[in-house]
């Protein structure tokens, strides 16, 4: 489990190099860098050494929190035996490469460029999501597993017809009351300025939204 925590920041190390401080030449690079992590991670996520580790304990008497840890790596285990080593490799290079890709296309204002690696993300998460899914589940909600495990869709789609009814009375308010802020726009984005929040209140920004239920 250590080495899979070190891997995990290893990866998120090299995103961040990418996003950050990387030169653009040395996408591809990065990209095939990404791909050999995501293997070794996979690996030793799905090893057999890992789930008899697993059973051992699953034997134990735990105390709640230890028993809550076990029951998640367990999940998990489960979650990427069900997917390919090569699935894994190319889900972690598309990505790589993708994101150089935007980051260019960005810059010039053009999506065709980009459109191509969008294109191949959205396939392999397609692929990613089908199999993790279980018999009945759509690959979209088995791939909400991996972000907020036992959310569904039908609980997102509650959630954003409320922001679409609670979210668009308060843009003019806002507008209107950036025009007379005088904070400088630097706070804009961390607080309402000045007699903003008095005035969203008044136009109805305390409307109350779903809260998705709890999931284990």
């Amino acid at each position: 489990m250590a080495e899979l925590a070190d891997l995990s920041a290893m990866e998120m190390l090299a995103a961040w190099d990418q996003l950050v401080m990387m030169p653009s030449e040395g996408a591809p690079a990065r990209a095939q860098q990404m791909g050999t992590l995501a293997r070794l991670t996979h690996e030793r996520a799905t090893s057999e050494e890992l789930g008899g580790w697993l059973d051992e304990l699953d034997a134990q008497r735990l105390d709640e929190l230890d028993g809550d840890v076990v029951r998640i790596a367990r999940r998990d285990y489960k979650r990427a035996r069900r997917v390919p080593s090569e699935l894994a490799v190319e889900l972690a290079q598309a990505s790589a490469a993708g994101q150089e890709s935007w980051a260019g296309a960005r810059a010039n204002d053009d999506f065709a460029a980009f459109a191509p690696a969008l294109r191949r993300n959205v396939e392999l998460a397609r692929a990613y999501g089908e199999c993790l899914s279980d018999e009945g589940q759509s690959p979209y909600d088995a791939l909400l597993g991996d972000f907020d495990f036992g959310l569904h869709t039908v609980e997102l789609r509650r959630l954003f017809a409320a922001l679409v009814e609670a979210l668009p009375p308060l843009g003019p308010t806002r507008r209107a009351a950036r025009s007379t802020c005088r904070c400088p726009p630097s706070r804009w984005r961390s607080r309402a300025p000045c007699g903003a929040s008095a005035s969203i209140r008044r136009a109805g920004g305390s409307t109350s939204l779903p809260t998705p239920s709890r999931r284990g």
